[in-house]
């Protein structure tokens, strides 16, 4: 069976560039209001551990659409939940969908979610780094 993430890395797409728009909006922006009530029972409940479930519940959702699909925009429109994305529709039924998988989700194995999150964090803040001298690159140029 395909994986999804292994075919989002072949595209060349990591989770840097979309996850943080499901995580640090806690999906406002994107998930139609009456789904976004089951999202925040959830978060206010699990916190971190729900954020996690409700990525793998993404992933699965949308698994068929992401692994048929090799352009890059269309895959960036389906991961960043963009509203005119015409592969996916992102209305109430779809992501209470999500929200209900996520909420059925069994981790197997224990795990620090401490740890996790720390590591989270660092690899965030390195990206922004990177980003932050990308940009002190083209400035630099452009003088």
């Amino acid at each position: 069976r395909a994986s999804v993430v292994a075919h989002l890395k072949a595209c060349g797409i990591v989770p840097e560039t979309y996850v943080q728009r499901w995580f640090a909006g806690l999906t406002v922006h994107l998930n139609p209001f009456p789904s976004l009530f089951a999202f925040f029972d959830m978060f206010f409940e699990n916190k971190t551990e729900f954020l996690i479930k409700f990525g793998i519940s993404v992933f699965t959702e949308l698994q068929k659409e992401i692994l048929d699909t090799k352009r890059i925009d269309v895959l960036y429109e389906m991961m960043r939940f963009e509203p005119h994305c015409k592969s996916v529709t992102f209305d109430t039924q779809l992501m209470q969908r999500i929200v209900d998988k996520s909420m059925r989700i069994e981790f197997v194995k224990e795990f620090d979610i401490n740890d996790l999150q720390q590591k989270m964090g660092v690899a965030i803040r390195r990206k922004m780094e990177e980003a932050a001298a990308a940009v002190d690159a083209v400035e630099v140029m452009e003088s």
